[in-house]
């Protein structure tokens, strides 16, 4: 049996493999690393802080580089607790940042294949044979929706788990078949399914988990409900459900703080109309199932379509989704239909599954997802409706494989005579279509190059249903076809992706010297750049939606350090780049983005800033810098006075700021004064400053108040003298405690509890785990 599974899956393992090496491998090979966008704004500094942390000995919770502090495991999208990503550690470990820049391109290739592999074992559970997995697999793992997304990693990293849930929930209810191969009645809990669900929530993107896991539901229940009725259906959706509730609980060492996090943070209700409805897919960009640069490709500079590009990115490959639209053409074919008669199931519930995957992801362009974001829970979760064509390119690579196993023969009669036509017909065109790129070359015409290369692949795709092999052909030539089918699949993906993951150089993600100028100026206190000016400089200079080619040496993105690019420096900054942030800090951040610049001043010194950097044309890294004379980080109050709510502590602070009145810290909560803390002076000593742990001596003369200018967060825990006390809410956003008068030693510890209940529960998860596995007998996968 063995023997026999190696010669199936040798032919199609051998193109996973290799495609994706090929795409990457000019990055790999040459000692680069990805930088565009998220892996060096957000990715890559947050796994080198983690790592640093815990090169230290330290869990890392909390990033105290960021936001004037915020918590940081908390941050989903870190997916430290996911396997694959301490891969990336080792690499830290060998050579530093810049190594695990690279090993971060090995990584999304590893996941490239592993996504392939996964299809070619799902096609083959479904009944396809070699050819029809490799096409799947490649149609899906190189699929744009991937390879445009190479560097948001966590997306990547959920969604190629896909065909592995959809593998493992098939064993208990499948639209493919029914009978004895499914256990549809069995009451068994399948633990790969748990282990893999387990794997996708701690890999760290929760929008495309819901997807996948609403797209294994269907697959079960509509399966169930094909061959068993809707009492079975019901069961198979719960025992799911189940699997799916083991596998968060594994992941609860994850999931407990970002929830908490989620529920404190900006996004805590819902996301806002606007919002959800970012990275609606484009209507237009359906002409791109065909030719995937018709609207320009930023990584040539010369995109010219509307929204993003690498949203809407959804090629799989011309001869994969013609073989795809074959299915349909033939489920309304009476004369056909028998050819898949027993694929019609499932071919009828993928194309079910796309009408509404279309449907929603079109987002705005339709009144359906706004009405269900209206009212329907979870719609108003996410932003991003175009991410579910996940869907789409999945259950079209799916119909790929179905085609080329059940339809895909040599035509004959008007059969041959269309094929013929149409690809005599893709002669022209392409011949035309490069003609006018030539001629035209001066004009940016984009779709005369897309359809020239469109045109190319169509007349690839029908010389080679004119050259299927019949019945008796010997087993070489067949080998050959087969051969030149994977070959023009891959060579096809390969060209749609070359061009859209620019990469640089190591040197990039090296430490720069601490007498960098970003590093000097701010000295100990923190940088901070206006929410537009961030903007600005991010979208209109760096990080180019439309056009991915570096217009400045990209070295100046290191120099500036926009956030998180600060983390891998040592820098403070005030600002975050964080799909979560704390309220009160989001609120105050935009509030302070309002002011006029000659009123920042008081605001920025409370904040700790000590440099304020701001967008200047005129000078060659295009921008300058303020010095701000800061409060500091730490300051004994010298006044106090009392708020009872948020509000009215923001009203207090605004008003003292707005007058230039002398600074009187605000705290706010029910507490007694014993004393007033007025003109309170002494001396403090920073004894140990780590993230989440701060060590603190202070002499303080009178009685008073201790104010710390990081955010205030559940879970800082406080003690003087090795006493606790409590951490009260200072200035609208920090924290502060109650000082004696004499000398003490101060402690700010970060210890939250939803952490440590996480642990609690995965630890039990992983129990039940082994202890299915030990006494439940499992069926064979």
């Amino acid at each position: 049996m063995i023997k026999k599974l190696k010669q199936t899956l040798v032919f199609p393992i051998v193109f996973v493999l290799l495609a994706p090496l090929l795409l990457l491998g000019k990055t790999i090979f040459r000692g680069r690393a990805l930088y565009w966008g998220l892996p060096a704004m957000q990715f890559i500094p947050w796994q080198a802080y983690a790592w640093g942390q815990l090169h230290q000995g330290i869990i890392p919770l909390w990033n105290d580089l960021s936001g004037m502090g915020a918590p940081f495991l908390a941050n989903y999208q870190l997916a430290l607790f996911y396997p694959p990503s301490w891969l990336l550690y080792l690499g830290d470990a060998v050579g530093g940042v810049p190594a695990l820049a690279w090993f971060n391109t090995v990584l999304v290739y590893l996941h490239l294949v592993w996504a392939g592999i996964g299809m070619v074992h799902l096609v083959q559970r479904i009944g396809g044979k070699e050819l029809a997995q490799t096409i799947a697999a490649l149609a899906f793992s190189l699929s744009g929706y991937f390879i445009a997304r190479a560097g948001f990693f966590s997306i990547l990293w959920v969604g190629v788990w896909m065909p592995w849930i959809v593998y493992f929930a098939d064993r208990i209810a499948s639209p493919v078949r029914d009978g004895n191969d499914t256990n549809v009645k069995s009451r068994v809990l399948p633990i790969a399914l748990i282990v893999c669900t387990a794997m996708m929530l701690l890999a760290g993107h929760a929008q495309l988990s819901w997807y996948i896991a609403l797209y294994a539901a269907l697959w079960v229940f509509v399966g169930a409900m094909m061959h068993y009725g809707l009492k079975e259906a019901i069961i198979s959706l719960i025992r799911l459900g189940f699997s799916f509730a083991l596998g968060a609980l594994v992941s609860a060492v994850q999931l407990f703080p970002t929830a908490e996090y989620l529920l404190l943070s900006q996004r805590t209700s819902a996301v806002d109309y606007e919002t959800a409805m970012a990275y609606s897919f484009w209507p237009w960009r359906f002409i791109t199932f065909l030719a995937p640069n018709f609207f320009g490709n930023p990584g040539q500079g010369n995109y010219w379509g509307y929204a993003s590009f690498h949203e809407d990115a959804i090629y799989i490959g011309l001869l994969p989704f013609l073989l795809a639209m074959f299915t349909l053409v033939v489920l309304f074919s009476k004369k056909k239909r028998a050819r898949m008669e027993e694929m019609k199931p499932l071919v009828i519930f993928l194309w079910g599954v796309i009408v509404i995957g279309l449907i929603l992801g079109l987002g705005k362009f339709t009144p359906i997802f706004p009405f269900l974001f209206e009212h329907v829970p979870s719609f108003d979760m996410f932003h991003g409706p175009v991410r579910i064509m996940v869907w789409i390119v999945f259950s079209l690579a799916l119909l790929a494989a179905v085609a080329c196993e059940k339809l895909w023969r040599r035509p004959i009669k008007k059969g041959l005579y269309w094929t013929r036509l149409a690809t005599a017909g893709g002669v022209a065109v392409t011949i035309g279509a490069f003609l006018g790129w030539y001629f035209l070359r001066e004009v940016n015409v984009t779709f005369i190059q897309a359809t020239a290369f469109a045109g190319l692949w169509g007349v690839g795709a029908g010389v080679l249903t004119l050259v299927v092999p019949i019945e008796g052909t010997i087993e070489k030539r067949r080998k050959v076809w087969m051969l030149a089918v994977a070959l023009w699949v891959s060579i096809d993906l390969l060209v749609a992706g070359w061009w859209i993951n620019p990469d640089v150089g190591l040197n990039f993600y090296a430490q720069q010297s601490q007498e960098s100028e970003l590093a000097n100026a701010a000295g100990g206190g923190r940088v901070y750049q206006s929410l537009s000016d961030n903007y600005r400089l991010k979208f209109k200079r760096f990080v180019r939606l439309k056009n991915y080619r570096p217009i400045e040496p990209v070295s100046r993105l290191r120099e500036i350090g926009l956030p998180n690019i600060n983390l891998l420096d040592d820098v403070a900054s005030a600002n975050n780049f964080d799909p979560f942030s704390p309220q009160r800090y989001a609120e105050w951040m935009e509030a302070i983005d309002t002011l006029p610049e000659e009123e920042l001043g008081g605001w920025l010194a409370l904040m700790n800033v000590s440099l304020y950097q701001k967008v200047n044309p005129e000078v060659p890294r295009g921008v300058d810098y303020l010095l701000i004379d800061s409060r500091g980080r730490f300051e004994l109050a010298p006044c106090v006075q009392q708020a009872e709510t948020g509000e009215a502590a923001w009203q207090m602070i605004e008003e003292m700021i707005s007058h230039e009145k002398e600074y009187c810290a605000v705290l706010e909560s029910q507490f007694e004064f014993e004393q007033s803390g007025i003109n309170t002076t002494g001396e403090i000593i920073v004894e140990k400053n780590q993230p989440g742990l701060v060590e603190l001596s202070v002499d303080i003369e009178n009685g008073g108040w201790l104010i710390m200018r990081d955010v205030w967060y559940p879970g800082w825990k406080a003690s003087i003298d090795g006493e606790s006390v409590e951490v009260y809410r200072a200035d609208y956003i920090f924290r502060a405690v109650p000082v004696s008068s004499g000398q003490h030693e101060i402690s700010f510890e970060y210890r939250p509890l939803s952490f440590t209940i996480g642990i609690i529960f995965s630890m039990i998860g992983l129990l039940v785990i082994i202890l299915l596995a030990k006494n439940t007998k499992q069926v064979e996968y």
